[in-house]
């Protein structure tokens, strides 16, 4: 990494609490969460696609930055919610309290593990 990116790092924490702030938001507004992966993984692109369309708006039609930060925050969230999704065994309570940011964050720290699903549509069999 060069010396002129490691800036960007110092303010991991604070985009690293947007996530989290999102992905509270999402989870109280959407409980359920679907169990098939294509639907699953199809939530996080379609926030991908918003992300893209602000962008595009801003880069082209004086849109705001902040739309963009915020649909790639709801990107982030989901993409964290899709792999919480994959845990084996999955959490006793899988809608995270309060707390969640905490325990998200010491299972960021290494202690996360997550393990191909055993069911057949997660090892590509039909």
């Amino acid at each position: 990494m060069t010396e002129d990116r490691a800036p960007y790092t110092s303010h991991g924490e604070a985009v690293i609490d947007r996530i989290f702030a999102e992905l509270r938001n999402a989870e109280a507004k959407h409980p359920h969460w679907p169990d098939d992966k294509i639907h699953a993984v199809g939530i996080l692109v379609e926030e991908a696609g918003e992300a893209m369309k602000a962008a595009i708006d801003y880069t082209y039609s004086g849109g705001d930055i902040e739309e963009i930060r915020t649909e790639l925050a709801q990107t982030g969230a989901m993409a964290i919610r899709a792999l919480l999704h994959l845990l084996e065994p999955p959490p006793a309570n899988p809608t995270p309290a309060a707390d969640g940011k905490k325990v998200a964050a010491e299972n960021h720290r290494g202690n996360l593990s997550i393990k191909p699903a055993s069911d057949p549509e997660a090892s590509g069999g039909r």
